[in-house]
Order: C-alpha cells, then structure tokens, then sequence
C-alpha cells in the first residue's frame, strides 16, 4: 500500500510538471518580446484565452523584483522590445500609440498584485513606473548604439 502511494505521489508530481513545463513557454516564444505589430497581435490573441492569460501572468510573477520599478522594468524587459515601445506611450501622449489599453501591458498588474507584498500597491503606483520606463525607450536605444559602437538605425 505504501508503494501505491509513492507511485501515485510520483506520477502526479510528474503530471504536475509537465504542466508547469507547458505552461511557462509562453515567455520564451518568439512572440516575446513584442517587437512589431504582428507579435502585438498574436500575444493580445492569445491573451484572450483566459487559461493562457492566466498562465503567463504567473510566469511574470516570477519576474517580480525588490520594488516596483525593479519589477516593471524587468516585466517590461522581457514583454516589448525598445525600438517598437520608442512608437508607443501610457496614454498615447505626443501622437503615440496607447499602451495601457492592451491585454499585454494588464498583465503586468495583475503579476505584481500576485506577489504578496505588493497586493496592496495602488495601480497608480504601477502606471507611474510603467510610464517613466517607456519614457526612456529612446535613450536606452541611443546609450544601447554608443555602448556597441556600430552604426545603429534608430
């Protein structure tokens, strides 16, 4: 009897795996990060299915860091590319394209309110982060050129 229970122990921790595997390839597709409005598509699509949605607002949870610009900027790292994001602002300021109102940029409230200490952050707090690290898309491109020394096509 207690081989039957190691055995079923392991089989579901196994399956319990293979679930965590799956779900956590979300991030490392070539969707990731959002670079043109093709991946922008794609990822909003399938950010539709709310298992999926789910699935990588955990994945971002994992991304969270000491405060919340360490955390933003470590979400938004990994969710957008700087030389698409330069096109885009919060709340569409200077003729630029709304980011706030997509499925991807939500998701990153939802993973910080996921972690336990910043459950109770204000959303404003997230959005000022959000906004100041989109702010400086331009400028990472420009010291990203300096720092390789080619000739970049900003």
């Amino acid at each position: 009897m207690m081989e039957h229970t190691v055995n079923v122990l392991n089989t579901s921790g196994s399956l319990s795996n293979q679930d965590n595997h799956n779900s956590s390839n979300f991030l490392n597709t070539e969707n990731v990060p959002i670079s043109n409005v093709q991946t922008l598509e794609n990822v909003e699509t399938e950010l539709e299915n709310a298992t999926t949605r789910a699935q990588v607002v955990n994945e971002l949870s994992r991304l969270v860091g000491r405060s919340i610009s360490d955390s933003v900027r470590r979400m938004m790292q990994k969710l957008y590319d700087d030389t698409w994001l330069k096109y885009y602002s919060y709340i569409g300021h200077k003729g630029k394209n709304k980011l706030s109102s997509l499925s991807s940029c939500k998701i990153i409230f939802d993973a910080i309110h996921l972690c336990s200490k910043f459950e109770k952050v204000p959303d404003i707090e997230i959005a000022l982060s959000i906004s100041k690290w989109m702010a400086q898309a331009s400028n990472r491109l420009k010291k990203k050129c300096t720092n390789t020394e080619n000739t970049c096509a900003l």
